[in-house]
């Protein structure tokens, strides 16, 4: 089976939350800790099928092998060069462009074994495997926050999946390590009469030293409840 063929037999895995993701735009793919990040956050959580503390390992190449794609938030395309730029732009421009296109495909997207430690919203599971969502579990220390922004640091959030990457390609794999636990926020999607399947939708760092986890479960509490 091709790649393509494995591409559009998962969009017609997705549900209508995913089948829709082509119309969406290019949102941002981290979560930054600024002011208004818990009601983001708390917009996240509600619309979640089901949120959980889970760890990943890595399960086994997708279908059609390994994916190469950008790791946590697909890098910006730059602005045109100048017509008139001279031979320094030009040769900037180049080596950025070499860094945007090694950064493209710095993440190896794979099937992962989700284990869930703690059910926080929703069905409780022991677990599953990835085959859906984009990501790439890392033998090694996590890498967050990916990104320091002026305005506080940006950590890892959304998830791509098939779908999306099929509408464009605007889209990147979730680096995420085995040595660590993480916050998952899951969809659905379903095959005809078949059950239910979660997939990742959005994964946060569940250390302390991040606040997702803490906010979560707040949020989990009865009190927060309406």
């Amino acid at each position: 089976m091709d790649r393509l063929t494995i591409i559009v037999a998962a969009l017609c895995l997705a549900a209508a939350d995913t089948a829709a993701a082509c119309s969406r735009g290019h949102p941002d793919e981290l979560m930054t800790i600024e002011p208004g990040w818990r009601e983001a956050f708390a917009d996240r959580f509600a619309s979640a099928e089901a949120v959980y503390l889970v760890t990943v390992r890595p399960a086994a190449p997708l279908a059609d092998g390994e994916l190469p794609i950008a790791c946590d938030q697909h890098p910006t395309i730059q602005p045109p060069l100048p017509r008139r730029a001279g031979q320094r732009e030009r040769a900037a421009y180049a080596a950025a462009e070499r860094d945007r296109d090694a950064a493209r495909r710095a993440c190896r997207a794979e099937q992962a074994q989700v284990t869930v430690v703690e059910t926080l919203k929703g069905v409780s599971r022991t677990g599953w495997t990835e085959d859906f969502a984009l990501v790439d579990v890392i033998d090694a220390a996590p890498t967050e926050p990916v990104e320091q922004r002026d305005s506080g640091p940006a950590y890892g959030a959304a998830v791509g999946n098939m779908s999306i990457l099929f509408c464009d390609g605007w889209t990147s794999a979730r680096r995420m390590s085995r040595h660590a636990a993480y916050l998952v926020f899951t969809g659905w999607r379903q095959q005809g009469d078949g059950p239910r399947l979660p997939y990742l939708r959005d994964a946060f760092w569940a250390d302390p030293a991040a606040p997702f986890l803490e906010e979560a479960r707040r949020l989990a509490a009865p009190a927060a409840k309406p």
